[in-house]
């Protein structure tokens, strides 16, 4: 699960890893984050990750606007969330 922290929850860095959360530190930048954003887990049959959007205003994965749906990852893909950028990559 990716998402913005709970109002009140100091995190020591930007973002960190809270048990199977990645939580990405309240600030201007992350206002349109969502608490629970997007869900990211691996697909055993096709071995990519799959990325599903769950937020109020969408993600774009590889350029593509994604809104409350999933889509298979490739290597090296780019993952925006509302302004904040990841690239997930894996072999």
């Amino acid at each position: 699960i990716i998402g913005r922290a709970e109002t009140g929850i100091k995190l020591n860095q930007m973002v960190e890893k809270i048990g199977n959360k990645i939580v990405v530190a309240s600030s201007g930048m992350t206002t349109r984050l969502s608490r629970t954003h997007a869900v990211l887990k691996w697909d055993k049959e096709t071995g990519k990750y799959l990325f599903e959007d769950t937020s109020s205003y969408g993600s774009l994965v590889a350029g593509r606007l994604i809104y409350k749906g999933k889509i298979l990852l490739a290597n090296k893909d780019v993952i925006n969330l509302q302004g904040l950028k990841f690239t997930l990559i894996y072999n």
